[in-house]
């Protein structure tokens, strides 16, 4: 997802924003200074692209929000630096088994886990897994991301089920000692071997049954003692991989006692960072990155009219996905203090002027909220969240 706040900087900054998408119509090529309809996971045509562009603009850096166009961007990389942007002999540098043993041997924080195969049986694998460690654990694949196939397991009736969830996602399969905590991430950048810090951002979520995520801040929020030791996992991951010239992004889970353990890396930059946000409204109109991309014009112009004239602390929340789960629709109560608005997505054959979104993303629909505090809003968001009951088919 294309942030709109980072073009802006870009652009004050001189800076010039080369694009590739596979759609011709993405709407995102709006803000690119030159753009190519090409597939990010064919390598030789990006560099192409590449070829074609380097000579109009000095191109400092190539980087994509997804894994796979991982090694179209190292490609171009190593032709930007002239040096193998990464010297790994990984052949899927998304393997999970490959990067914690690489994390476990430079001495970086990461949660227990233990690794079997698809083909196993999955009793032999249970009892494997009791003997090691205690539930609640994280059954996912060692390969693919965006948590398909990833569930936490409370207890060994539940484990067959999150098997079978595993391993519809990958022939391999990670069983992790679950840690609670929140959630942290992380972008930086190697420039010939050195590392530079970028970004960073927090999700926060609601206690169990209902564990979906509340807000997200970014910059952090967390103390300088605690980001200090995730800046020092993330670098030492990025050596430990033989990063030299190029992006990476961690995702952390942050403990009580402010340990980072570190979840996984890639070589690549988090996409847009603020998927739900609470910020102050100063009586200026503002916008939040992903309403730029998912919201329409005229819905857009219209909630920032309802902020424009509040002093208060506004936030906007989008639905939790729902996996695995065939959505009919929602109950959605009719008042809910501190909500301004609940709106939904069209999840049926009905008409409805709100429903009508540009992007292509599964979102079921928004919550609105207002609040004199960052805290009292968030406490408004979450308890829409609790209220809502969602119908399944």
């Amino acid at each position: 997802m294309f942030d709109r706040p980072a073009y802006i900087a870009l652009k004050k900054m001189g800076l010039a924003l080369i694009m590739t998408d596979i759609n011709p119509s993405c709407p995102q090529f709006q803000y690119a200074d030159e753009y190519f309809v090409a597939n990010a996971s064919e390598t030789e045509e990006i560099l192409r692209c590449f070829e074609s562009s380097r000579y109009r603009h000095g191109i400092l850096m190539a980087y994509c929000g997804n894994d796979f166009g991982v090694k179209s961007a190292l490609a171009v990389n190593s032709a930007i630096s002239g040096i193998k942007a990464i010297d790994t002999d990984a052949v899927d540098l998304n393997d999970k088994a490959w990067m914690k043993a690489v994390f476990e041997a430079a001495e970086i924080c990461v949660p227990r886990a233990v690794y079997y195969y698809a083909s196993e049986d999955v009793l032999s694998v249970i009892d494997d897994v009791e003997k090691s460690m205690d539930y609640p654990v994280v059954v996912k694949p060692t390969s693919g991301s965006g948590a398909r196939g990833v569930s936490v397991c409370r207890h060994s009736g539940d484990f067959s089920n999150c098997w079978r969830t595993a391993i519809a996602e990958g022939d391999r399969v990670s069983v992790e000692k679950y840690i609670d905590g929140s959630h942290l991430d992380l972008n930086g950048f190697m420039v010939n071997g050195v590392f530079y810090r970028s970004g960073s951002s927090d999700r926060f979520f609601l206690p169990e049954p209902r564990r979906i995520m509340l807000k997200n801040y970014a910059p952090s929020v967390l103390s300088e003692h605690k980001l200090e030791k995730a800046w020092a996992s993330l670098e030492s991951a990025a050596k430990a991989q033989g990063l030299r010239f190029g992006p990476i992004k961690a995702d952390f889970i942050v403990d009580s006692t402010g340990m980072p353990y570190l979840l996984e890396t890639a070589i690549r930059f988090h996409g847009g960072l603020t998927t739900c946000g609470s910020m102050r409204v100063s009586g200026e109109s503002f916008s939040i990155p992903e309403m730029v991309c998912v919201v329409d014009s005229e819905l857009k112009k219209e909630f920032e009219q309802i902020w424009s004239v509040s002093r208060r602390v506004g936030s906007v929340h989008i639905f939790p996905t729902l996996p695995d789960t065939k959505v009919c629709g929602f109950n959605v109560p009719q008042q809910i203090e501190g909500v301004e608005d609940i709106f939904m997505r069209k999840v049926s054959g009905k008409s409805d002027s709100k429903a009508s979104m540009n992007d292509n993303r599964d979102i079921p629909g928004y919550i609105v909220a207002f609040g004199e505090t960052r805290e009292q809003c968030d406490y408004h968001v979450a308890k829409a969240l609790l209220k809502i009951e969602v119908k399944s088919c």
